[in-house]
């Protein structure tokens, strides 16, 4: 009977019982980012992006600004984490970018979004330190571009944190998937006609 313990144990394994979380990237909406001092009308930036603290990834970024006097509307869909890039995009610091990464950006329209506090996978708000909307100024992206304008005070970044279940909630359990189940019947009829022969 022993020697049937280990493959049945192996195949149970491989077929994916685990209750091992797997961390999901959260999802940051900008709130109240706006530039009044870009002209007439206020410019402002809209959007969101993916990030996963654990791995320092950003994914899915969709941050738009509108037209100004100073500044060209723009559509961010990237950060700047490249070893060309003055500065690296991390927990703190995203450099946002329009155009797609090339050896020199000199003139691109780019933003610098510091935080106040790093992003987390436990999502929640972080204020926005400053943000720069400007076109670099060398092939690096620098700040020292023209039309830099600074954000007004009062922006942030949230995210919504998955709560997890409290006590007395009823949390989920990992369950064996329909190949499993088969699987877990025939051993177990198996084990049962063997015994049924060892009997007779």
């Amino acid at each position: 009977m022993k020697k049937w313990l280990k493959p049945t144990a192996l195949a149970l394994g491989l077929l994916g019982i685990s209750a091992a979380a797997i961390a999901t990237p959260m999802t940051w909406t900008l709130s109240n980012l706006v530039y009044s001092n870009d002209g007439p009308t206020p410019v402002t930036a809209t959007g969101s992006f993916k990030y996963d603290a654990d791995t320092n990834t950003f994914s899915d970024v969709n941050i738009s600004t509108s037209q100004g006097a100073y500044t060209d509307a723009a559509v961010y869909t990237q950060v700047c984490n490249a070893p060309g890039c003055s500065t690296s995009s991390s927990a703190t610091d995203i450099l946002l970018i329009s155009a797609p990464l090339s050896g020199d950006m000199t003139g691109d329209q780019h933003m610098h979004i510091s935080l106040q506090a790093p992003m987390t996978n436990a999502g929640g708000a972080v204020a926005v330190q400053y943000a720069l909307h400007l076109k670099c100024g060398s092939p690096a992206c620098s700040f020292g571009g023209s039309g830099q304008r600074n954000a007004d005070l009062g922006a942030s970044l949230t995210a919504t944190a998955v709560v997890p279940p409290g006590p007395g909630s009823a949390a989920a359990v990992p369950t064996l998937n329909q190949w499993g189940l088969i699987l877990l019947g025939s051993l177990l009829s198996g084990f049962a006609l063997l015994r049924q022969r060892r009997k007779l």
